[in-house]
């Protein structure tokens, strides 16, 4: 499976259950941790070739702002509209559009909007068919 991560281009793997590996090397008698293992082995991260970067990168100290449209819970502009002004955090129906939701964070504004066909459902906050 591995193997079809990589043919595949995958960046990674995911271990659903992490406590199901034989973390003691008891159970299976392939050492600690063998589900792990295999993936690091397959993934090529064995060999010590991935290494930190000499000095952390800067901390990113605000969101980038897009405009673009689209994209499942694309986000638009900031704090324009004042929508969220006195809000607490949350995520708001737009009265006006039931394509558009809003995204409330410390008073600020971000309108997001759910892909072509979907409508923004306040019953589960998320984008959901008509």
């Amino acid at each position: 499976q591995v193997d079809w991560l990589k043919q595949n281009n995958f960046g990674g793997a995911l271990v659903w259950a992490l406590d199901m590996d034989d973390f003691t090397g008891t159970f299976c008698h392939e050492g600690k941790y063998p589900l792990i293992s295999t993936l690091k082995k397959g993934l090529g991260l064995e060999s010590g070739d991935c290494v930190p970067p000499a000095e952390p990168l800067p901390p990113i100290t605000e969101a980038p702002i897009s405009s673009g449209s689209g994209g499942s819970g694309g986000s638009g502009g900031s704090g324009g509209s004042g929508f969220c002004a006195g809000k607490p955090n949350g995520i708001y129906a737009d009265p006006n559009n039931s394509r558009n939701f809003y995204n409330c964070l410390s008073g600020q504004t971000f309108v997001q909007n759910c892909e072509q066909g979907l409508v923004f459902d306040p019953l589960c906050s998320c984008c959901n068919w008509p």
